[in-house]
C-alpha cells in the first residue's frame, strides 16, 4: 500500500494495514502529519518549524476547527452520486473557509484549561505519528531533503526516509530551448494567490524595486478581498491579476513570462510551479525554504532569497533587470526534468527492494 495523500482517512489506517502484514509506503508531500493544518503557518501567519513548542500549537490549532477540515476533505473525496444531499453543505463550508482565511481574522483567545487539554491532544497524535512512521511504515519518502530533515527532527529515523523527488507530467514536453526576452521584461507568478504563497510579500517587492521598467502578471485564482487588500496604495504598479488557469493552458502562460517568483512564505515541499516554470525554461526566483532549494542552485538556474523579506527579494530582481542576459544563464542551466515514468521505475525498484528484504 502506497499513501499519499490520507483523503481525510484516519492515520491509523497505516497500522491496520501494517499489521495485517501490508507493506506501507508513505511519500510526505505535506506536513499532515506533524501539522494539522498540513502548511506549518502559525497563527499570526508566519512559518512555523513544526510542533516544538505544543503550548504554541495549541494556541494555534486549538483556535481551528479541525473536525470541520477533515469532513471538507471527506467530502471532496466521496463519491458525489451517493452523497449529493450533501453537496450545499460543502459549498456553505467552503464558503465559511474562505471568508475566513482571506484576511486572517482575530480568533478568541483560549482559557488555560482548554490549552492543557489541546496540548496533551497534540502530544499524544506527535507520538503516534512518529510511532506510525517508524514502524508501521516500510518506507517514509520525502519529495525533498527539508522533508526528510524536518521529520527527522521529530524523531523518524533516518533508516525509515528517503529523498525522492517526484516526476512531473509536463517533463514529457520540457523545451530544449528558452523564448526571446520581452520588452519590457516580464516578471511572473504562477499557482495559488494568497498570504501563505507569498502574493502579498511579491507586491511589496516589486514596490521597492529600483528598475521599475518591466510588467508582473499573477496567475491563479483569487479572493478578490484579498486582492484589494494587498492592493491597497499600490495601484501604479504594473501588475495585472490575470485569474484562474487550465493546466492545458501553461504553455501560453509560461511564453508570457521571463523571470518566474515564487515567494511562499510556507514549506513548500516540492511545488509543481517549479517543475511548470522549467518546461518553459523559465528561471525562478523562490524564497529559501522547503523543498526550493533542491531544486534552484543559488546564482546557477534562478536566484534564493530569504523568506519573507521583500527587500531581498527586491534587490534579486534588480540584478537581474539590471542585466537580462542573467535570464539566459539561467536557462541554459535547468536541468531535465523528472518524468512520471522515469519516477515509476524507482518506486517499482523499491517495491521489489522490499519483497526480498534488502530495504
Amino acid at each position: 500500500m502506497h499513501v499519499h495523500s490520507r483523503f481525510g482517512l484516519p492515520a491509523s489506517i497505516i497500522e491496520i494495514a501494517s499489521r495485517r502484514g501490508i507493506k506501507v509506503f508513505n511519500t510526505i508531500h505535506v506536513y499532515g502529519f506533524l501539522c494539522q493544518k498540513r502548511v506549518m503557518i502559525d497563527q499570526e501567519g508566519q512559518p512555523c518549524s513544526g510542533p516544538s513548542d505544543l503550548e504554541k500549537c495549541a494556541d494555534c490549532t486549538g483556535r481551528e476547527n479541525i473536525g470541520k477540515l477533515k469532513l471538507i476533505a471527506r467530502i471532496d473525496h466521496t463519491n458525489k452520486n451517493i452523497i449529493k444531499w450533501l453537496v450545499s453543505l460543502k459549498r456553505t463550508i467552503a464558503k465559511e473557509n474562505r471568508q475566513e482565511s482571506v484576511l486572517r481574522p482575530q480568533r478568541k483567545s483560549l482559557s488555560n484549561l482548554e490549552k492543557v487539554k489541546i496540548k496533551e491532544g497534540l502530544a499524544r497524535r506527535l507520538d503516534y505519528m512518529v510511532h506510525l512512521m517508524n514502524h508501521c511504515v516500510a518506507m517514509n519518502i520525502g519529495v525533498s531533503t527539508d522533508v526528510k530533515r524536518t521529520l527527522m527532527r521529530y524523531g523518524v529515523k533516518e533508516k525509515r526516509l528517503l529523498v525522492q523527488h517526484i516526476g512531473s507530467t509536463i517533463a514529457e514536453n520540457q523545451k530544449k530551448e528558452a523564448h526571446g526576452l520581452h520588452r519590457p521584461p516580464v516578471i511572473g507568478n504562477i499557482g495559488g494567490v494568497s498570504y501563505y504563497k507569498g502574493t502579498h510579500l511579491l507586491l511589496d517587492a516589486v514596490g521597492k524595486m529600483n528598475i521599475l521598467n518591466f510588467k508582473l502578471k499573477i496567475f491563479g485564482k483569487y479572493e478578490p478581498v484579498y486582492v484589494d487588500k494587498i492592493m491597497k496604495g499600490r495601484e501604479s504598479l504594473p501588475v495585472e491579476f490575470l485569474g484562474r488557469y487550465q493546466p492545458e493552458e501553461l504553455p501560453q502562460i509560461l511564453d508570457q513570462i521571463d523571470i518566474m517568483v515564487l515567494p511562499s512564505i510556507c514549506h513548500d515541499t516540492a511545488p509543481q510551479t517549479i517543475f511548470e516554470s522549467y518546461s518553459a525554461r523559465v528561471p525562478i526566483i523562490a524564497s529559501n525554504i522547503g523543498g526550493f532549494p533542491d531544486f534552484i542552485r543559488d546564482g546557477v538556474n534562478g536566484r534564493l532569497f530569504q523568506p519573507g523579506d521583500s527587500r531581498d527579494l527586491a534587490e534579486k530582481l534588480d540584478e537581474i533587470l539590471k542585466s537580462p542576459d542573467k535570464i539566459g544563464h539561467f536557462a541554459q542551466n535547468i536541468p531535465p526534468l523528472k518524468t512520471i515514468k522515469e519516477n515509476a521505475e524507482e518506486l517499482i525498484s523499491l517495491y521489489e527492494k522490499s519483497t526480498v528484504g534488502s530495504l
